[in-house]
């Protein structure tokens, strides 16, 4: 017989932030598969003038989701210190 956990409020607290961190996480390859997938369709008459601002997007976007990451990997330990420190766990 399962016992419910103590921790089942915590969980519940992390859920809500937890869901669009990983949505969020998932956003950039589906992109990067879509935007593989129309420049496959695309030819090498229209790919060849199309080049210059594809490559631009894509690094554009690469520098978005490298930052937002860096951005989620230093403020995950400042959230988890603030947890301990708030007696939250």
């Amino acid at each position: 017989m399962p016992r419910d956990r103590p921790d089942r409020e915590l969980d519940r607290r992390i859920a809500p932030l937890a869901l669009p961190a990983l949505g969020s996480i998932a956003a950039e390859p589906a992109y990067r598969l879509a935007d593989t997938a129309i420049v496959g369709h695309l030819g090498r008459v229209p790919l060849a003038f199309w080049v210059p601002v594809l490559f631009t997007s894509d690094a554009a976007v690469q520098h978005a989701a490298t930052v937002a990451l860096a951005v989620a990997a230093l403020t995950q330990p400042m959230a988890a210190l603030a947890f301990v420190l708030d007696g939250l766990i």
